[in-house]
């Protein structure tokens, strides 16, 4: 036998043991600790999404219009009537004009000035005006 081939004392052997079992512990910790980083990561961006969510939530939605030449109008109200397109494009007082929405591929279809137009839905953006003679409307 040589000297680096001796026999371990029940000590050594305990103590060598005793180490294997706790770098054993704490390759599982790591691992563990590696489930959690990941976890917190994905939390993380679940929170960032959630976030970017409610600040877009607490603005209202602009919609765009043009009424009859650019530049284009902004409104946050859906469901404007014709009274208030009308207020929107500087056609005062508004019972002197017609508005029009204007149809792709359709004839313009005239909006009374207490009907609303639902802006939410597509197409819905062009618009035109007449002014009435004092024997319309």
């Amino acid at each position: 036998m040589s000297k680096d081939e001796q026999p371990k004392s029940p000590a050594a052997e305990g103590i060598e043991q005793k180490l294997e079992h706790a770098v054993e512990k704490l390759e599982q910790t790591e691992e563990k600790l590696e489930q959690v980083v990941e976890k917190l990561e994905q939390a993380e961006a679940k929170l960032e999404q959630a976030e970017e969510k409610a600040e877009h939530a607490g603005k209202p939605q602009v919609f765009k219009i043009q009424i009859d030449k650019p530049p284009l109008l902004e409104t946050t109200n859906p469901t404007p009537t014709g009274r208030d397109l009308l207020t929107l494009a500087g056609k005062n007082p508004p019972e002197q004009y017609a508005i029009y929405l204007k149809v792709k591929g359709g004839q313009p279809v005239r909006i009374a000035l207490d009907q609303t137009v639902d802006l939410r839905q597509p197409g819905v953006e062009r618009f035109v005006t007449l002014p009435l003679d004092q024997t319309e409307g």
